[in-house]
């Protein structure tokens, strides 16, 4: 895996940095689980996507971009503040 490396460089991260700083993005729940939900079936199947089969993901082609849209999805949850909204639930359920 390239580890961000072969379609993703350095100036990839500065950019979307840059992107993320201007605050204008509303999160993707739907994204980031889906995001989540392909990255759990990459790390539990066996045969890591090489075979065509129904329910496999080929990891050296998704990898990369799948772990990219989690940490933008959750950067943006966090500079929205819709993460301390979460918190604040989370700490009033345990009350």
């Amino acid at each position: 895996m390239g580890y961000y490396k072969k379609q993703f460089d350095k100036r990839g991260f500065d950019t979307m940095w840059t992107f993320l700083q201007m605050g204008h993005q509303k999160p993707n729940i739907s994204q980031l689980k889906k995001a989540i939900q392909n990255l759990i079936l990459m790390m539990k199947q066996k045969d890591s996507g090489q075979r065509n089969h129904k329910n496999t993901i080929n990891i050296e082609e998704n990898f990369d971009m799948t772990i990219i849209t989690i940490i933008c999805e959750s950067v943006i949850l966090f500079l929205n503040g819709d993460l301390e909204k979460l918190e604040k639930i989370e700490k009033e359920g345990l009350k």
